[in-house]
């Protein structure tokens, strides 16, 4: 296999490579999006049409630089030959991964078009394909600035290509890591029950699906919070989700006066106890189903909230892993200041910014772990609650009946 570094660069091989990857990822993405927007088509909650604009043309300037590319360096010479690789096969591999490229922006292209038919911001699965396209620019960006620096490759018309490419591919990223989520009037919606007449509903893995086990008594039953003004954190963008910038508002004006009850966000279906209960007690009907009598309550909890549970546990396996990374890198820029490890400049200025965002990254994630964690436990409370209540109620009942 080629070496995977060029110098202090990423070898163009492998950011070759990585394009056909991103289109198979983004038809995952397409497979996930296209009928969640069908599903939400003619809602009443649009997003705001700027940033629709955005997403449509930042996507055709992308498809138009990548097709440039294409068409100005056709045969893709100033790319890095691997040893031992013939030259027109390699060749060959740029042009078709290249290819890849460009069709992957023509569906990203069409996506934004049809997300901005149905009136919806790009979706968190699309925005996460859009920052890690952003990645890959970036690495190619180092690249061709070192063969400018070098010489090694002219300021042509295909070099100012791949910078503009650059350039957008950046900026969309930043817009997709700041881009909020669609409005959307599910965050808030009632947990619906089934009528009376409907047959026993299936209970439902994760969030969202236990909710439709509602009895009837507790159909007619108010959010909590109801009064309270529309949470934030529902429409919140990953960069506002990670730095919990959806809670400056609040806590401004808590600085300034003694927050009301009127001042509080609402609360989001997820969290309400009559859906945290609901998707508890679908669990729990579902291991007496699969165990009548024997049934064990960790396995119905782990069914309701396991899948939160696990990606939780993910942040603090983010924490715990970047605690490792400054030494390393410390240990790798003092060698190189001491000459004992042959490190170029552009490499120990890397280093520097490795660590930066490592402890950043860190505590962000250390951030989101307590987070989140606090949340699971007060929808476990809340549900189990529930739980103990109506069964010492079928208690009373039954305490009550003649015999």
């Amino acid at each position: 296999m080629p070496a995977f570094f060029t110098g202090d660069r990423v070898s163009d091989y492998y950011l070759a490579l990585a394009q056909p990857l991103l289109l198979l990822l983004l038809l995952l993405v397409l497979a996930v999006r296209v009928p969640a927007l069908l599903r939400s088509a003619g809602g009443a909650d649009r997003a705001p049409m700027a940033l629709r604009a955005v997403n449509v043309v930042g996507a055709a300037l992308l498809f138009a630089g990548t097709v440039a590319e294409l068409v100005l360096d056709p045969e893709q010479d100033r790319m890095d030959v691997p040893p031992g690789y013939s030259q027109g096969a390699v060749h060959g591999l740029y042009l078709a991964c290249g290819s890849c490229g460009a069709a992957a922006w023509a569906c990203v292209l069409g996506l934004a078009l049809f997300e901005a038919r149905c009136g919806r911001n790009a979706g968190r699965s699309t925005r996460l394909w859009l920052m890690l396209s952003a990645l890959l620019a970036c690495l190619r960006f180092a690249s061709d600035v070192e063969r400018l620096a070098t010489g090694s490759a002219p300021l042509d018309g295909v070099a100012r290509a791949r910078l503009g490419v650059f350039a957008v591919s950046a900026v969309v990223g930043l817009v997709a890591l700041c881009q909020p989520d669609s409005p959307s009037d599910a965050a808030y919606a009632q947990p619906a029950a089934p009528s009376p007449s409907a047959g026993p509903a299936s209970p439902g893995r994760g969030s969202g699906h236990g909710a439709r086990l509602l009895p009837p008594a507790e159909e007619a039953a108010p959010a909590e919070g109801a009064e309270g003004k529309r949470n934030k954190e529902a429409t919140a963008s990953f960069w506002s989700r990670f730095t919990f910038s959806w809670l400056s508002g609040i806590l401004w004006l808590g600085s300034r006066r003694a927050l009301e009850q009127s001042d509080l966000f609402s609360l989001q279906t997820a969290d309400a106890t009559a859906h945290t209960s609901a998707e508890m007690a679908a669990a729990w009907r579902w291991e007496q189903r699969r165990r009548p009598g024997r049934g064990v309550f960790l396995r119905a909890f782990h069914r309701a909230y396991g899948p939160y549970f696990w990606t939780t546990g993910l942040f603090q396996v983010a924490n715990t892993s970047l605690m490792f990374a400054n030494p390393l890198l410390i240990n790798t820029l003092v060698r190189y200041l001491s000459g004992e490890h042959p490190l170029s400049p552009t490499a120990a200025v890397v280093c520097a910014l490795g660590m930066f965002v490592a402890n950043s990254a860190k505590s962000l994630a250390l951030g989101q772990y307590f987070f989140r964690g606090f949340r699971l436990g007060l929808r476990a409370k809340s549900a189990i609650g529930q739980l103990v209540f109506a069964k010492a109620r079928c208690a009373e009942t039954r305490r009550d009946e003649p015999r």
